[in-house]
C-alpha cells in the first residue's frame, strides 16, 4: 500500500492535476491536512467534487500522529492531501523521510505554490533570496528583519509568509507585517526599508479575486485586502521588464 502525498494548489476543489483527482478518487482514505495554509473552500466542497469523504487533520494529528498515519499506509491506499504544493512545509519533508526510514511506500504528486505564485508580480523567480516568515508575536524579534537585510545587500527580493492559525481563524494582515518592517528598522537601524519603499502586499494568489498590490510600506500599513493568506514582498535590485510588471499593481 502506499501514501499519497498530493498538493491540491492554492485555490479552490478544481486546482489540483488530473493525475493527482485519480489518485484521490482511487485512495481507500482520503485526508487534508489543515494547520500550515488555509483552504479557500469548505471540505464540503472538496468531498462534494472528489466524491470521496475527507478528513481534515490538525499539527497533532499529523506530527504526533505521524506512526498511526504510516501505520495505516501499510495496510491502506492512503491520500494526504497538502494546500499548495506537498513540501511547502518542513512538516511533509519529515513525512517523507519517516516514511521511507520505516519502509512505506510514498508518492509525490506535486501542486502550485506561493512559491511559483508570486511570479505574478513580475519578479524574477531566481532573483528571489532566503524566504521568510512573520510571526504574530513580533516583540523582540528580529530574524525575518536579518532575513531581509541579507537579501537586500545581495539585491535580491525577498518573500514573507505571514504567521496562519486556520484552527482558531488568525492571519497576520499585510498591514501588521508592514508596520513590523517599519518597527524593526527603527529598532535595528540597518537602513532596509523606510515609510517610502515600495513593496507588494498580496492575497489569496492563485485564487480568481487575488489581490497584488504595489505601494509604499506607509500604505500598506493601513490597506486592506479581504480574506487571507496573505504575503509581503520587499523588491530588491528591480530589472527594467520587472518596474514595468510592478507598475501594473501600484496603487
Amino acid at each position: 500500500m502506499v501514501l499519497h502525498l498530493i498538493g491540491i494548489g492554492l485555490c479552490g476543489e478544481k486546482d489540483l492535476s488530473v493525475r493527482a483527482l485519480e489518485c484521490v478518487r482511487a485512495a481507500d482514505v482520503v485526508y487534508v491536512e489543515g494547520y500550515t495554509s488555509v483552504l479557500q473552500v469548505g471540505v464540503e466542497e472538496l468531498e462534494r467534487f472528489y466524491g470521496r469523504m475527507v478528513k481534515v487533520l490538525g499539527r497533532e494529528a499529523v506530527e504526533s500522529g505521524l506512526d498511526d498515519l504510516l501505520e495505516q499506509a501499510r495496510q491502506q491506499e492512503v491520500a494526504l492531501l497538502v494546500v499548495g504544493d506537498c513540501f511547502g512545509a518542513t512538516t511533509h519533508a519529515v513525512i517523507l523521510a519517516e516514511a521511507r526510514r520505516k519502509g512505506v511506500q510514498v508518492r509525490v504528486l506535486h501542486g502550485a505554490s506561493i512559491l511559483t505564485a508570486v511570479g505574478v508580480t513580475g519578479l524574477e523567480l531566481y532573483k528571489f533570496g532566503k524566504v521568510t516568515s512573520i510571526p504574530f508575536r513580533t516583540e523582540g524579534v528580529g530574524t525575518p528583519y536579518e532575513v531581509l537585510a541579507s537579501n537586500h545587500a545581495a539585491g535580491l527580493h525577498t518573500l514573507m509568509l505571514l504567521d496562519l492559525d486556520p484552527g482558531s481563524g488568525r492571519f497576520l494582515s499585510v498591514g501588521e507585517a508592514a508596520r513590523y518592517l517599519l518597527e524593526a528598522e527603527l529598532r535595528f537601524g540597518r537602513g532596509v526599508v523606510s515609510p517610502d519603499s515600495e513593496v507588494v502586499g498580496c492575497a489569496r494568489l492563485g485564487c480568481p479575486d487575488q489581490v497584488v498590490r504595489y505601494a509604499p510600506l506607509r500604505s500598506l500599513a493601513v490597506a486592506e485586502f479581504g480574506a487571507p493568506p496573505y504575503c509581503l514582498i520587499v523588491p530588491g535590485r528591480l530589472h527594467f521588464v520587472e518596474e514595468e510588471v510592478l507598475a501594473l499593481y501600484r496603487g
